[in-house]
């Protein structure tokens, strides 16, 4: 019984030992991007916000900032390239596509990638 219980806190424990934090917060920036991004597409006053940062020249990253908590604990966002270690990309492909990249310690290549389909996005 008590090897059962070891084996069973050792298989539900260790995994959450070994997490790393950077990579957790890269794939709830990643998730948050995403679903933000979408959302814009569904919901009228998510689009109005999107619409006002285009009309005002503003970008993805502006918007996304807009709509996240004042000490959430998310990644840098960029556009076009990564800033830095930890974080993630919005590139625009055209027809409501963003590519959402997540970089971690290596910038020469995302460690995540993701789509997210938007309402048509005029700013920067």
């Amino acid at each position: 019984m008590k090897r059962l219980a070891f084996l069973l806190l050792s298989g539900v424990l260790l995994p959450l030992a070994c997490s790393n934090p950077e990579r957790s917060r890269l794939e709830r920036g990643m998730e948050f991007a995403r679903l933000n991004l979408e959302r814009a597409g569904r919901d009228p006053a998510a689009q109005m916000s999107l619409q006002s940062i285009a009309e005002m020249g503003g970008t993805l990253v502006q918007y996304l900032a807009a709509n996240a908590a004042p000490n959430a604990d998310l990644p840098r966002f960029a556009e076009g390239r990564p800033e830095g270690p930890w974080s993630v990309v919005l590139r625009q492909m055209g027809a409501g596509v963003v590519i959402l990249e997540g970089y971690g310690e290596d910038l020469s290549r995302p460690v995540l990638v993701d789509t997210a389909r938007i309402a048509s996005f005029a700013g920067r």
